[in-house]
């Protein structure tokens, strides 16, 4: 896949002595040593694939860790508490940071298959697109839908096909993944048990 030849070549050409400094700056500079950290890809380079409740789901994984956000853009909002604004960074800084982090969570987008590069647990967040498919090789990395409650998940549509259900660009079955389910994802992916198995509700499947 491209997307995870990016990843690699980020990933491989940036680590480990250069990625580990730039890391262990960062991490020392903002008292992250020995903390759990949780990396959250914050948007996709296509809206159809974003999750429309990602400031619920970092202020729920930020009850239990530091939470970095990263973005190439500037990041407005998201001033919680225990979370951190990584943006602006290229690829190669973005992995080195990244690196650093317990696990990832990400829609649709790089930082699934940088997590695969990287061999970090990930959590993905999937709907119109296919988690089955684009996680299919990487050991480490879930992958969450609503496949049992929507037949069209997924519908394979991109940035120009509105969605079926309503006709406009966000996915409603992103819209059905609940924070807490993702929360739980990630505490289930790392050892933890504290969400409970919120993961398990509706029709919301962790694969």
């Amino acid at each position: 896949m491209a997307l995870f030849r990016i990843a690699t070549v980020a990933a491989a050409d940036f680590m480990p002595c250069r990625a580990d400094g730039i890391r262990d700056r960062f991490f020392h500079a903002h008292g992250l040593l020995g903390q759990s950290v949780i990396g959250v890809q914050l948007r996709s380079d296509e809206t159809y694939r974003d999750y429309p409740h990602m400031p619920a789901l970092v202020q729920a994984l930020a009850r239990s860790h530091v939470v970095l956000l990263f973005d190439s853009r500037p990041i407005p909002g998201y001033d919680f508490a225990n979370t951190l604004k990584v943006d602006g960074l290229g690829l190669r800084e973005a992995a080195a940071l990244a690196s650093g982090c317990r696990a990832l969570v990400a829609p649709d987008s790089s930082f699934v298959h940088l997590a695969a590069a990287l061999d970090l647990p990930a959590v993905g967040l999937f709907g119109p697109t296919d988690g089955a498919v684009r996680t299919s090789d990487y050991p480490h990395v879930r992958f969450v839908d609503v496949r049992r409650d929507l037949r069209c998940v997924p519908c394979w549509r991109n940035e120009e096909i509105p969605c079926a259900l309503t006709g406009l660009r966000q996915s409603v079955c992103l819209g059905e993944i609940g924070p807490l389910t993702v929360a739980a994802a990630v505490a289930d992916l790392i050892g933890e048990t504290r969400f409970g198995r919120a993961a398990a509700a509706g029709g919301v499947r962790v694969h």
